[in-house]
């Protein structure tokens, strides 16, 4: 039970980046030109939260087509007495 309460050393690496070392990477992302922040914080950001394991999906698309014909019937046929 002990190993299992134990974080590995990865997750306090993450706990780090989000905690302690958060500020001076803030300080770090906010004095780079644009193009070196968006690679930059994307790769942190894909560090500290891995994005989800790629799921191949297989589904049939069934299409079921309505056709609406418009027929001018005059208003007197309708409203009989």
């Amino acid at each position: 039970m002990a190993n299992r309460e134990r974080k590995t050393d990865f997750e306090l690496l993450v706990d780090d980046v989000a905690g302690k070392h958060s500020k001076r990477m803030n300080a770090m992302l906010l004095a780079m030109e644009d193009e070196d922040f968006a690679v930059a914080y994307f790769k942190v950001l894909e560090y500290a939260k891995p994005k989800l394991q790629r799921q191949e999906l297989n589904a049939t698309v069934e299409v079921n087509k309505i056709t609406i014909e418009r027929v001018d019937i005059p208003l007197e046929e309708i409203i009989k007495d």
